[in-house]
């Protein structure tokens, strides 16, 4: 069974998209690559200003990780966990916190 969770932002996922995502995104940012930070910062963006364009580049990357899909756009579970667990502006200063709304206590990310 997949369970619904709640995010920060009051958004409902199913807590294997919301896990999968969280495990690419720790991925990234353990491996420190600027392109693929980078990738992530317009992906940040986007997900706070719809109206934000993300670099052919960057697209480029982040469908490589499953983060974009084939027509460019973002899956509405990567968008809101990209929005709640991304902390940051700039590819340098990126931080994940935990994107789980305080009572499902999976602060540990």
């Amino acid at each position: 069974m997949n369970t619904i969770v709640e995010l920060t932002n009051g958004s409902k996922h199913p807590d294997s998209g919301v896990k999968a995502t969280l495990v690419t995104l720790k991925l990234i940012m353990l491996k420190r690559d600027s392109d693929e930070l980078d990738a992530i910062s317009h992906l940040s963006r986007h997900s706070q200003d719809a109206s934000h364009d993300i670099p052919n580049y960057a697209q480029d990357i982040l469908k490589r990780f499953n983060l974009l899909q084939g027509d460019g756009s973002v899956h509405e579970t990567v968008k809101d966990v990209v929005f709640c667990a991304v902390m940051g502006d700039y590819s340098w200063e990126l931080k994940l916190r935990s994107p789980y709304a305080a009572r499902h206590h999976h602060d540990h990310i």
